[in-house]
């Protein structure tokens, strides 16, 4: 979880591959609200930085997830 932390986003990648390859099953991801919550509880890991949010209605639509720094000087995204 470090490499989220610090935008090191090829070393997350790795490792969420692997949590998901040595861990699940088909049965536990054959749907989005599986990979929404895990997703969304990493997340929270940088909630020291940024403020988590989840399904929430922007513009036109509604977000699936999005962090929002609580620093100007750090970057945000919506997912």
């Amino acid at each position: 979880m470090e490499s989220l932390k610090k935008l090191k986003f090829n070393y997350f990648e790795k490792y969420l591959r692997n949590i998901l390859l040595k861990s699940t099953s088909y049965n536990d991801t054959k749907n989005e609200d599986f990979y929404h919550g895990l997703v969304l509880g990493m997340m929270f890991y940088l909630d020291n930085h940024y403020y988590v949010k989840s399904n929430e209605e922007s513009g036109l639509g509604r977000y699936d997830l999005m962090i929002e720094p609580k620093k100007i000087r750090i970057i945000g995204d919506l997912y």
